[in-house]
């Protein structure tokens, strides 16, 4: 039976996407997590288990690899949009121009928030700084502390930008990540932000 130290030899010198977005510590610390984790009640071993095991640290190293090759932003334009939903609680969306360094320009709608008892501006701001911004932190040797609102559990989990957690964190996180956020209008039933960075 192999050991963990020969599984993960193998892995990464059959696997060029592990061996590049995860480092040796990353994929141990993967490994411990799954054959460690109570709460999936699967009992995995590296025997019995060799293929899923090997799948789920490639899915890791996948998302590290989208979050490295996302393409550079030079600003954001982004209008949060309050609408009542089906069940009568405000629900936000938002309408998001990108702007890229490489030049180029797309914009999309986000998907739309619902249920009561969070902050659902800031949960939109995450669905959008998530898709478009991870690169700003995947790989983040900053010496000053994260501010609130930015997640990094553990090595081999992707930082993330974190939802419900007021709004107002997004001009320190954006900050942070090198950018500039402001309000830059406001009515009654959207609020429209710019982000820019350097």
């Amino acid at each position: 039976m192999k050991t963990r130290s020969e599984f993960i030899e193998e892995l990464r010198a059959s696997n060029e996407i592990v061996r590049d977005h995860l480092t040796k510590k990353q994929t141990q610390a993967k490994l411990t997590s799954l054959l460690n984790n109570k709460w999936n009640a699967t009992n995995y071993t590296i025997k019995k288990n060799h293929r899923k095991l090997t799948n789920e640290i490639i899915k890791t190293a996948k998302l590290f690899k989208a979050a490295r090759y996302q393409r550079e932003i030079k600003r954001l334009v982004i209008s949060i949009i309050w609408e009542r939903g089906s069940m009568q609680a405000m629900q936000t969306r938002a309408e998001v121009d990108v702007y890229y360094k490489s030049g180029g320009y797309q914009s999309f709608n986000t998907s739309k928030t619902g249920g009561y008892g969070y902050c659902k501006e800031s949960t939109t701001l995450a669905e959008i700084f998530n898709s478009l911004l991870r690169y700003k932190i995947v790989d983040d040797r900053r010496k000053k502390t994260m501010p609130y609102g930015i997640r990094k559990q553990s090595s081999y989990f992707l930082p993330y930008f974190e939802g419900g957690v007021g709004a107002s964190c997004y001009y320190d996180i954006s900050e942070y990540i090198d950018g500039l956020m402001k309000q830059i209008a406001s009515t009654t039933k959207t609020t429209t932000y710019e982000v820019t960075f350097r």
